[in-house]
């Protein structure tokens, strides 16, 4: 994830919000390349999801933020060698100070837009789609580094 090693992201868990089911658990990120995340397509129905990342940082951060990014490789129709990225949805993050060598738990919670605007499983096949998760990583508005993970839907 950052070339400096400065974060460490060292775990993630993501759940079912209101029930606390396990989709996806991950106790070793791979910081080195895109990660490959399998999570059940159920998820898509979860009106809210739980997310839990621990991560370590070596240096303090006065203003830790992330910038996430859900980007969709959409194939073109009619032209099958074609395809564009959109960008479905972008988050903004603030956890605030992280101190020098200190190791921090942060759970965020999303609750999906409305059904009818909301991305399900209705008219979409989440095993067809090339998701992936963009996440850049900040102190204020200075760039620390990026973590990308690629969501394939079972």
């Amino acid at each position: 994830m950052s070339t400096d090693g400065d974060i460490e992201i060292n775990s993630m868990v993501i759940r079912d919000g209101e029930t606390g089911e396990l989709y996806w658990k991950c106790l070793k990120w791979n910081e080195k390349e895109d990660n490959l995340v399998e999570i059940p397509a159920k998820v898509l129905e979860s009106r809210v999801v739980s997310r839990e990342t621990t991560f370590t940082s070596k240096r303090q951060i006065n203003d830790f933020n992330i910038v996430q990014r859900i980007l969709l490789e959409h194939k073109i129709p009619n032209a099958a060698h074609l395809s564009r990225r959109i960008c479905l949805e972008e988050w903004v993050f603030h956890f605030g100070f992280v101190i020098s060598g200190s190791t921090n738990t942060w759970q965020s919670v999303i609750v999906a837009a409305d059904r009818p605007t909301a991305v399900g499983s209705e008219g979409f096949n989440p095993r067809d789609a090339a998701l992936e998760i963009e996440t850049n990583f900040y102190d204020g508005k200075l760039f620390i580094s990026k973590s990308v993970a690629n969501v394939r839907y079972v």
